[in-house]
């Protein structure tokens, strides 16, 4: 079947182009050094040049310029594309949001590059985006914007003769067989209907990237079913898509696995002369897993975890793992019972969780693969499992639990950890020298803990000046600072506690390890110059090697 695309509304964003006299549409950001047209433009003849210089910065170490884009309703999709062309050798950072950054977007690159936000509106409210600096002077030039409203996808209604359950006794989905679409979930186990019935949902969409690096979001309205097979029996059934205008086609395999459970995967036959930058399925749009929509609450595993009741009015889950989201899943659930989608990934390949407020007190939610599909590749993708269950998240948890130690078996985990009463945090940015971490280790000792959690020892993104002033960074490197000592005073530290009996962690963030290292002289609280020369900072073809990128 062929879906009518869904067509973009352009909004009004005066001076997009950069072209009307001096600077008036753009409003300051904290105290930047310069904000002001100059002739470098990517097209026509001016773009807006920003540069900072991190003095008197907004909290966070954030100064550049920023626009309000409008009112908007909570579930709105909204996109802005620009063109951005860093001239420090550093990171931009872009935020939009309704009084702060709810979600961020870090640029890097040294020519013009195009930047293409998608943003979901989690609140009703007037949205602003602001683009910055995030700790070190930057220096960047602006160029080209256009902010769009993506209409939500209307694919009408699947007719009962259309429609064809997967499942079992516990709980299943429904097709269309004629589209491919979702059209319905039910909750057999609680009786609840969890996505309406009938009323056709988009189940997958695409990322894809050309030459000219521009980016495009391929919906399911781009897409048709061209094949669809069932087992009579609802245990399985495959629908292969064709992607219109590009010779790319994804096929997808839905099958019921353990009780409740829905598992999907996805394989895509790229012979476009174009890369695929994300797969996202399955899409599980307009559900609602309770009665009333404030009995909501929405499990996560954003950094440590979190409980999110009352859920509609939080900010919801969009969060990659491995990286801030600790776990490969997360769980809606009601008075009775819920939804959870897990990955089953065992490549460790970046995986998109996403659970996000929408129209009609629902949730979205999806799991995307951040992947780089290369014309004329075959890519298949790992299962994702849809869990309809009783009950509340624990559930989720227990299943994703018992498939995590088949995979990885039960974790080994010292004895020490497992008698631990828990840790004493202590910040070495906050101006403690490396010869003082074993009196606080002391401190720690006399309440009974022998753990020692340190952080901030390393050429570090954050510090507080001798006056007390916080001073942040981009960056940060794995190399001790020589703000607080020298490599043999932090030895000696940790070979003190372990004299003692105790325990010492040193933290550490993944995501501040950006190709910024290798090309920047100004590395935090120390200058690329103090680094020994047998601990290299690596090129930039490292990244290509390694790096797990999110949001390619």
């Amino acid at each position: 079947g062929c879906l009518a695309p869904a067509m973009a509304e352009v909004l009004t964003f005066p001076d997009a182009d950069m072209e009307a006299p001096g600077r008036d549409a753009w409003e300051t950001y904290g105290t930047p050094l310069s904000i002001e047209k100059v002739r470098q433009a990517h097209s026509g003849q001016w773009a807006l040049r920003v540069q900072t210089d991190n003095k008197e910065t907004m909290g966070g170490g954030f100064e550049g310029v920023s626009r309000t884009l409008g009112e908007f309703q909570q579930g709105d999709r909204v996109r802005v594309t620009f063109w951005l062309r860093p001239l420090a050798g550093r990171e931009v950072w872009i935020g939009m949001g309704r009084t702060s950054f709810e979600q961020i977007w870090r640029p890097f690159d040294t020519d013009w590059m195009q930047v293409v936000c998608d943003f979901r509106a989690r609140a009703d409210g007037t949205y602003s985006i602001w683009i910055t600096q995030q700790g070190a002077a930057n220096d960047f030039l602006l160029d080209d914007f256009r902010v769009e409203r993506i209409p939500r996808l209307a694919l009408g209604q699947a007719p009962i003769g259309q429609r064809v359950a997967i499942g079992d006794s516990t709980g299943r989905v429904w097709l269309c067989r004629e589209t491919g679409a979702l059209c319905g979930i039910e909750n057999l186990a609680t009786g609840e209907i969890v996505a309406p019935l009938g009323e056709r949902q988009p189940l997958f969409s695409l990322s894809v990237i050309d030459e000219e690096r521009q980016t495009e979001t391929i919906g399911f309205d781009q897409a048709t079913l061209q094949q669809f097979t069932a087992a009579p029996d609802g245990s399985r059934a495959t629908l292969s898509y064709a992607v219109r205008g590009l010779p790319i086609r994804l096929t997808l395999q839905v099958a019921r696995s353990a009780p409740g459970e829905i598992a999907f995967s996805a394989e895509v036959e790229n012979r476009s002369d174009r890369a695929l930058l994300e797969v996202t399925y399955p899409l599980v749009y307009s559900v609602r897993p309770a009665a009333d929509p404030k009995a909501l609450t929405l499990v996560h595993p954003y950094l440590c975890g979190q409980i999110q009741r009352d859920a509609l009015r939080s900010a919801g889950c969009d969060s990659v793992y491995p990286g801030r989201a600790v776990m490969g899943w997360f769980d809606l659930y009601g008075e009775k019972g819920g939804l959870s989608l897990s990955t089953r990934d065992t490549t460790r390949t970046g995986t998109r969780l996403t659970a996000l407020p929408a129209a009609g007190d629902t949730f979205d939610m999806s799991l995307s693969q951040e992947v780089r599909i290369r014309p004329n590749t075959t890519w298949k993708g790992p299962r994702h499992v849809l869990l309809i269950h009783a009950g509340d998240w624990h559930v989720a948890a227990d299943r994703y639990r018992e498939w995590a130690r088949q995979w990885l078996g039960a974790p080994d985990v010292p004895r020490w950890i497992q008698d631990a009463d828990g840790w004493v945090l202590m910040g070495v940015q906050n101006g403690v020298p490396f010869w003082r971490i074993p009196d606080i280790y002391r401190s720690a000792e006399w309440m009974g803990v022998d753990y020692l959690h340190v952080q901030g020892q390393a050429v570090d993104n954050m510090w507080f000046d001798a006056e007390g002033k916080r001073h942040g960074h981009a960056i940060t490197f794995l190399y001790p600072s020589p703000r607080f000592g020298t490599p043999e005073q932090l030895r000696q530290a940790v070979r003190d506690i372990h004299s003692r009996g105790g325990h010492v962690m040193f933290y550490f963030l993944y995501e501040r390890w950006t190709p910024s290292h290798s090309v920047s002289d100004d590395l935090g609280t120390a200058p690329r110059s103090t680094i020994p020369p047998e601990y290299p900072i690596p090129g930039l073809d490292f990244y290509e090697k390694n790096a797990l990128v999110e949001r390619p």
